[in-house]
This record gives C-alpha cells, sequence and structure tokens, in this order.
C-alpha cells in the first residue's frame, strides 16, 4: 500500500442504495495505543454524490506478510451532516483488538476476525 494508491468501487447498502467507495492510501502514520505503526487508508463513502461516511482505517504489516487492522476514525452522515462517530475503534483502547485484514497465506475456508470491539465493531 504505497501513498497515493487509490481504488474505487461500488456497494448496496442494507436497504438496497448503490454507494460508491473511494479508498486512498495516505502518506500519514498514526502510533496506535499498543505502540504499532499504522499507515492511514480514507476511505469515503458517498451515495448520490453526497457523504455517508469518511473513515480512516489503520493498517500495519508484521514481518510474516499479515496485514492487521488496528481501527478505525469513523465520521457517519445523514443528508450530507455529520451525526456521529459510531463504529470507531482503536486497538488496545478499551478492551478493542486488532484483527487480520489480509492473512499472508490464505488457505481456503480460513476464517478469522477483522476487528473487534463489542457493540461497536465486530467483524
Amino acid at each position: 500500500m504505497a501513498p497515493g494508491n487509490t481504488w474505487v468501487y461500488r456497494e448496496t447498502d442494507t436497504t438496497g442504495a448503490t454507494q460508491r467507495v473511494v479508498g486512498t492510501v495516505t502518506d500519514e502514520l498514526k502510533t496506535i495505543a499498543n505502540g504499532v505503526t499504522a499507515r492511514v487508508v480514507r476511505d469515503t463513502v458517498t451515495e448520490a454524490g453526497t457523504p455517508v461516511e469518511i473513515t480512516d482505517d489503520w493498517y500495519s504489516q508484521d514481518k510474516a506478510g499479515n496485514i492487521w487492522y488496528l481501527g478505525e476514525a469513523v465520521k457517519n452522515y445523514e443528508n450530507g451532516k455529520l451525526v456521529d462517530n459510531s463504529g470507531s475503534f482503536e486497538a488496545g483502547v478499551d478492551g478493542a483488538q486488532a484483527g487480520v485484514a489480509m492473512p499472508a497465506k490464505p488457505t481456503p475456508g480460513m476464517s478469522y476476525r477483522q476487528e473487534y470491539y463489542a457493540g461497536e465493531a465486530e467483524d
């Protein structure tokens, strides 16, 4: 994930609305509470050009090649206005745990937790 890398895709939310998602690797780094330095990836989700969610996600790679998801700072919008930050978490804070975003050596049927913060982020 080099700074400046960008990907764009479309997804459908739970109500059937089509959303545009733009992910951009920034040149920003964040030191997570557990002392790990993470790369910041900004995800911008829009519906008909209006923001739905803007998130700074934090990733780091270990020596084995696994990509770890260490948390996210979430801004949720309704009708283009910021309403809350629900879903935000940081590994090592208030019981939140990091998860694997991408294993170094995935195998068919493998399961793993991407994120865990009880009641907020459980994938």
